[in-house]
Protein backbone atom coordinates (compact mmCIF):
# COMPACT_ATOMS: atom_id res chain seq x y z
CA UNK A 1 0.00 0.00 0.00
CA UNK A 2 1.36 3.36 -0.96
CA UNK A 3 0.21 6.90 -0.41
CA UNK A 4 -0.16 8.94 -3.56
CA UNK A 5 0.11 12.67 -3.95
CA UNK A 6 -3.65 12.70 -4.60
CA UNK A 7 -4.18 10.98 -1.21
CA UNK A 8 -2.13 13.66 0.53
CA UNK A 9 -4.02 16.44 -1.26
CA UNK A 10 -7.35 14.85 -0.32
CA UNK A 11 -6.44 14.44 3.36
CA UNK A 12 -4.98 17.95 3.50
CA UNK A 13 -8.28 19.22 2.12
CA UNK A 14 -10.24 17.36 4.78
CA UNK A 15 -7.99 18.85 7.46
CA UNK A 16 -8.27 22.28 5.81
CA UNK A 17 -4.52 22.49 5.40
CA UNK A 18 -2.90 24.47 2.62
CA UNK A 19 0.26 22.59 1.77
CA UNK A 20 2.84 24.00 -0.60
CA UNK A 21 4.07 21.77 -3.42
CA UNK A 22 7.23 21.05 -1.42
CA UNK A 23 5.29 20.20 1.75
CA UNK A 24 2.91 17.88 -0.12
CA UNK A 25 5.80 16.04 -1.78
CA UNK A 26 7.64 15.75 1.55
CA UNK A 27 4.48 14.50 3.29
CA UNK A 28 3.91 11.89 0.57
CA UNK A 29 7.47 10.66 0.93
CA UNK A 30 7.34 10.58 4.73
CA UNK A 31 4.01 8.73 4.85
CA UNK A 32 5.31 6.14 2.40
CA UNK A 33 8.44 5.69 4.53
CA UNK A 34 6.27 5.04 7.58
CA UNK A 35 4.19 2.47 5.67
CA UNK A 36 7.35 0.76 4.41
CA UNK A 37 8.64 0.51 7.97
CA UNK A 38 5.33 -1.00 9.10
CA UNK A 39 5.74 -3.69 6.43
CA UNK A 40 9.21 -4.48 7.81
CA UNK A 41 7.76 -4.78 11.31
CA UNK A 42 5.04 -7.14 10.04
CA UNK A 43 7.75 -9.56 8.86
CA UNK A 44 9.45 -9.76 12.28
CA UNK A 45 9.06 -13.21 13.84
CA UNK A 46 7.51 -12.76 17.27
CA UNK A 47 6.83 -16.41 17.92
CA UNK A 48 7.14 -17.06 21.65
CA UNK A 49 7.20 -13.38 22.57
CA UNK A 50 4.57 -12.58 25.17
CA UNK A 51 2.41 -9.56 24.50
CA UNK A 52 2.83 -6.49 26.64
CA UNK A 53 -0.82 -5.97 27.54
CA UNK A 54 -2.81 -2.83 27.42
CA UNK A 55 -4.43 -0.43 29.78
CA UNK A 56 -7.43 -2.65 30.38
CA UNK A 57 -5.22 -5.31 31.94
CA UNK A 58 -3.89 -2.97 34.61
CA UNK A 59 -6.75 -0.73 35.64
CA UNK A 60 -6.14 2.10 38.05
CA UNK A 61 -7.41 1.29 41.53
CA UNK A 62 -10.58 3.01 42.65
CA UNK A 63 -10.37 5.51 45.48
CA UNK A 64 -11.92 4.26 48.71
CA UNK A 65 -15.52 5.33 49.20
CA UNK A 66 -15.72 8.59 51.08
CA UNK A 67 -12.02 9.38 50.60
CA UNK A 68 -11.24 13.07 50.21
CA UNK A 69 -9.01 14.64 47.61
CA UNK A 70 -5.28 14.59 48.25
CA UNK A 71 -4.16 17.46 50.44
CA UNK A 72 -1.94 20.05 48.76
CA UNK A 73 1.05 21.52 50.56
CA UNK A 74 -0.20 24.98 49.66
CA UNK A 75 -3.43 26.38 48.33
CA UNK A 76 -4.08 26.59 44.61
CA UNK A 77 -4.25 30.35 44.84
CA UNK A 78 -0.51 30.33 45.61
CA UNK A 79 0.16 28.35 42.45
CA UNK A 80 -1.79 30.62 40.14
CA UNK A 81 -0.85 33.91 38.57
CA UNK A 82 -4.09 35.42 39.73
CA UNK A 83 -6.92 34.32 42.00
CA UNK A 84 -10.28 35.94 42.75
CA UNK A 85 -13.42 34.60 44.39
CA UNK A 86 -12.27 30.99 44.10
CA UNK A 87 -11.38 31.21 40.40
CA UNK A 88 -8.16 31.50 38.42
CA UNK A 89 -7.80 34.91 36.81
CA UNK A 90 -6.30 34.98 33.34
CA UNK A 91 -5.57 38.08 31.28
CA UNK A 92 -8.01 38.83 28.48
CA UNK A 93 -6.82 38.40 24.94
CA UNK A 94 -6.12 41.62 23.05
CA UNK A 95 -8.60 40.57 20.33
CA UNK A 96 -11.35 40.27 22.93
CA UNK A 97 -10.62 43.78 24.14
CA UNK A 98 -10.92 45.11 20.56
CA UNK A 99 -7.19 45.67 20.18
CA UNK A 100 -5.80 44.30 16.93
CA UNK A 101 -2.43 42.54 16.80
CA UNK A 102 0.40 44.91 16.03
CA UNK A 103 2.99 43.34 13.77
Amino acid sequence: MAVTRADVDYIAGLARLRLTEEEAERMTSQLNSILEHMQVLRRVDVTGVEGVGGMAEWPAPFRAPGAAADVLRCGVEVLSGGWADGFFVVPRLPAVEGVEDEE
